[in-house]
């Protein structure tokens, strides 16, 4: 095994460390994201523990060469994926004079980083570690699917909340939500005229998608296989009970999808005092 005396075994870490430290710090610069001291620590331990922890699956027998593998797989995908978006969006700006690509892609990008301060300080850390190792899959996916639609598709939107990068599509035929880790994908049929928060304490869709993000955290890399696959499959079978768009698919009667609902319920009554009782008609807790 490497010897930890070699200076070679602790390069990775404290660039990682610095990465994850700058970002946050680099984002308020350009007026991306807003930051206090404490994230920036949070975000600073995160890609050190991080660091850590996967340059010591490196160097296992057996395993370090796959896990390196592994790694270097998730980077070039994200980087791969940030890049498209990024290129397109400087192209935009080039050809028609809108920056609105390049800011989302660059926020999204900065998703990685963004750190909830909300529920306390180790919490936050372990979100930021969490989402790149418990929770890979679906955080490389949900970065992936976020610039796609960025780049080619309809996405008005990118807005942080509380550690969650949400892509909103304004304006679409059918309301529908997907959760990915932190990377929150929303369709709309109606437009946001004011603060994202506001917009988001008001709309039961988009806080039960962020209470999906609960799931995420304790299933990890279960979560795709046994609640965001059968959740896709189920809303796409689904059929609304009656036409009365208020009244609930059954969808929204599976284990899982109520489950988010009580997440969301417990979340934003314990910190923004919201009534989910109002919501619970079309969003259910339970099976009445």
């Amino acid at each position: 095994m490497q010897s930890f005396q070699q200076s070679s075994f602790y390069l990775p870490l404290v660039f990682t460390a610095v990465i994850f430290g700058i970002a946050p710090i680099l984002l308020k610069l350009i007026g991306l994201q807003s930051i206090t001291y404490r994230r920036c620590v949070q975000s600073f331990l995160a890609g050190l523990l991080l660091a850590f922890f996967y340059r010591m699956m490196t160097v296992l027998p057996l395993i370090g060469g796959i896990v390196s593998g592994l790694i270097v797989f998730y980077l070039f995908l994200n980087v791969a994926f940030a890049s498209l978006g990024i290129i397109v969006g400087v192209l935009q700006g080039i050809i028609h004079r809108k920056w609105t690509k390049l800011t989302h892609a660059l926020k999204l990008l900065g998703g990685h980083f963004y750190l909830s301060g909300r529920r306390g300080f180790y919490a936050g850390l372990w979100e930021g570690i969490s989402r790149h190792s418990w929770e890979l899959p679906q955080n490389l996916i949900g970065h992936i699917w976020a610039q796609s639609l960025n780049a080619f598709g309809t996405i008005q939107r990118v807005d942080y909340f509380d550690g969650a990068t949400f892509s909103t599509s304004e304006k679409q035929l059918k309301r529908s939500g997907m959760s990915l880790s932190t990377f929150i994908y929303i369709a709309i049929d109606d437009a946001i005229n004011v603060e994202f928060r506001q917009k988001l304490l008001a709309d039961p869709l988009l806080m039960h998608e962020f209470g999906h993000s609960f799931d995420s955290k304790i299933y990890g890399l279960f979560y795709l296989p046994l609640i965001g696959l059968p959740s896709l499959i189920s809303a796409a079978r689904s059929k609304q009970l009656k036409a009365d768009a208020k009244n609930p698919m059954p969808h929204r009667f599976q284990t899982y999808e109520m489950r988010a609902n009580r997440y969301a319920a417990n979340y934003f009554a314990s910190y923004y005092q919201v009534d989910w009782a109002k919501f619970e008609k079309v969003f259910p807790l339970k099976i009445s």
